[in-house]
């Protein structure tokens, strides 16, 4: 047990206070080249998934303004655009495909409802 709580980022191991391993991606703790060379490629995924989800993001946001200026046409189009961004963000891993399908149908649900 450690005699007091230890710092932030760190943890108690028996006697022994180590640093966390939460580092970011790319900065394992691995120390063979294999765990290192993993680290290195998440790092390189992860910008790579930072870009797709904030395409689709982006996508969605259109969709929402269109809705909330109350533009049923504009809001129309702007999901038949964003819709297959968001499914493909499910093909490459970014989104579990019942959040994708959810979603769109929720914006679907709301396009709709401009109409009325």
């Amino acid at each position: 047990m450690c005699a007091a709580e230890p710092a932030a980022g760190t943890r108690c191991v028996g006697r022994n206070i180590t640093t966390s391993f939460t580092n970011g991606p790319g900065q394992s703790h691995g120390q063979h080249p294999s765990a290192k060379k993993a680290g290195r490629k998440i790092a390189r995924r992860t910008v790579v998934n930072q870009a797709r989800r904030s395409r689709m993001r982006t996508f969605i946001r259109k969709v929402e303004e269109a809705i909330s200026a109350g533009d049923q046409a504009i809001a129309a189009e702007a999901l038949k655009t964003a819709q297959p961004i968001i499914m493909s963000a499910v093909n490459k891993g970014i989104l579990h495909a019942n959040t994708a399908s959810r979603k769109v149908s929720r914006l679907s649900k709301r396009v709709k409802a401009l109409s009325a």
